[in-house]
């Protein structure tokens, strides 16, 4: 038996609401999915390496407007013109050569704050984006780093 599913339920987008899609591009997607509808609780995250990518990531299908996102996870995700973003995070981060993820700046393309600050302030690191060393020089090794509660 074949059961045929609106993508779309009351007032978001079933197909792409409350659903995790790291690392995923949907450039091939047809926009008609995306156009018009509300987007809820997702995770669109993409990694940045080191420094070779300087630029959020064009995940989504061209000509894509009149989306709206709520409480959706778009860090380091291009959105374009004619999009919403409500509740929503969409910060550049990027891994510096200290070791640790660093948020940038949109407008001067630099690195603002750790995005774990509080690691930097409990082990009394700097977060001065000038202190990060110009060659990689983890301040660790983080695979024994222990997760804060």
């Amino acid at each position: 038996m074949i059961v045929t599913i609106s993508c779309y339920a009351g007032d978001w987008n079933v197909k792409y609401s409350f659903k995790s899609f790291n690392e995923m591009s949907f450039k091939d997607v047809p926009v008609e999915e995306f156009n018009n509808t509300t987007i809820k609780g997702s995770c669109f995250f993409q990694a940045f390496p080191l420094e070779s990518k300087k630029e959020p990531v064009d995940i989504f299908p061209d000509g894509m407007t009149g989306v709206t996102f709520i409480a959706c996870n778009l860090d380091n995700v291009w959105i374009p013109p004619g999009n919403t973003l409500i509740d929503c995070t969409n910060k550049w981060i990027v891994l510096k050569n200290d070791g640790y993820n660093w948020e940038k700046d949109k407008s001067t393309k630099k690195p603002k704050k750790p995005v774990a600050d509080f690691f930097y302030d409990k082990n009394g690191w700097s977060k001065n984006p000038k202190d990060i060393p110009s060659e990689w020089n983890p301040k660790e090794d983080i695979s024994q780093v222990e997760a804060e509660p």
